[in-house]
Parts: structure tokens; sequence; C-alpha cells
């Protein structure tokens, strides 16, 4: 062999050595991409599955709005009612303080 076609020979066995390594590198790149992959895939995964539970959540909370917008009214009602009765009951409670103060008053008259 001549020492040109031993230099070709050395050179075309180092850039095998060299492309071995980049291969090598690849190869361990590549299996770390996939690896992050995979928790990527699994974390995202894992979003998927709570905003399923948030969509439920979010339905469930809309019909809870329409309940509650059928309600309100009736709530509305009923308190305007309760106080308007709470009034009244203020004004009878008055009333019967002022007619047990007057019996009072009759009763001392007549004992008298």
């Amino acid at each position: 062999m001549s020492w040109s076609e031993e230099i070709n020979s050395q050179a075309n066995q180092l850039q095998i050595a060299e492309l071995q390594r980049l291969v090598e590198r690849l190869n361990s790149e590549n299996s770390r991409l996939n690896n992050e992959n995979e928790t990527l895939n699994h974390e995202n995964q894992q979003l998927l599955n709570q905003l399923k539970v948030l969509n439920v959540l979010q339905s469930q909370l809309d019909k809870q709005s329409k309940l509650l917008a059928t309600w309100e009214p009736i709530i509305t009602a009923n308190t305007t009612a309760n106080d308007d009765l709470e009034t009244e009951l203020q004004d009878l409670q008055t009333t019967y303080a002022d007619l047990q103060t007057a019996y009072i008053d009759l009763q001392n008259k007549l004992n008298s």
C-alpha cells in the first residue's frame, strides 16, 4: 500500500469513527427527546383530564345558575313579603303595648 493509500485509509477510519460518535450522540439525543416527549404526553393527558373535570363543573355551574335565576324572583318576593309582615308585626306589637298600657290604666282607675 502506498503512503497516499494509507493516508486515505486512515482518513476514512477517522471519518467512520467520527460518524459513529455522531450517530451515538444523535441516538442519545433522540432518546432524551423521546423521554421528554413521553413526559409531555403524560402531562398533556393529565391536563386533558382536568379539562374534562372543569367542563363537567362548568356544566353543573350553568345548571345552578339557571336554577338560581328561577328561584331569585321567588326569594325576592318572599323577602319583600317577609319585610312587610315584619312591619305589620311591629305595628301590632306597638298597638298591643298601647292597649296593655291602657288596660293597666283602666284597671288602676277601677281599683282606686
